[in-house]
């Protein structure tokens, strides 16, 4: 009996071992902010959404449901102030997206803030009907001391809505 215990843990040991070793963790890039919007909990600190903006229809791999946003004429539609940067670093923004009204478009911003303003951002245009994947082609950097904001922009002079999921900030090594 302790002999096949003695097996049975050394070979979950190796199997431990080898797979850290096969399928080691990416140091590139590390998830600063993440959002599926999937519950109340996902509404924390936004400004402009609520839980009842949360709909059942996910993204690519999604979850269950997704952010159905809109707006007229206050911009922006909604928004986040995320955590001091600690310290210098890089970050690119990614989510899934779709308008929901053909030939009309939205915004997704990720900017860095000091205490009084915008110091530098990154924009991507949301178009198109269908789930689309969108990725910023360059990073942003923040240095230690200010933060990361991102905003999202819908509407205007006509209303136009649209749905966003998986939104990710990464920071880049």
């Amino acid at each position: 009996m302790k002999f096949q215990l003695f097996v049975l843990t050394s070979l979950l040991a190796v199997g431990i071992l080898f797979s850290c070793i096969q399928n080691p963790a990416s140091p590139e890039n590390v998830a600063y902010y993440f959002n599926s919007f999937e519950a109340p909990k996902d509404t924390t600190d936004w400004q402009g959404i609520s839980f009842d903006m949360f709909i059942n229809e996910p993204g690519p791999n999604g979850g269950r449901k997704s952010l159905f946003i809109g707006c007229g004429c206050f911009q922006p539609a909604a928004s986040i102030n995320l955590r001091e940067c600690t310290e210098n670093s890089e970050f690119k923004i990614s989510f899934w997206a779709k308008i929901k009204e053909n030939n009309l478009s939205g915004s997704i911003l990720l900017s860095v803030m000091d205490r009084e303003n915008k110091l530098d951002e990154i924009a991507i245009n949301v178009v198109g009907n269908d789930w689309t994947f969108y990725q910023s082609d360059k990073s942003i950097f923040c240095a230690a001391g200010n933060f990361l904001r991102i905003e999202m922009m819908i509407g205007g002079i006509k209303a136009v809505s649209m749905n966003v999921d998986l939104l990710k900030i990464e920071v880049i090594k």
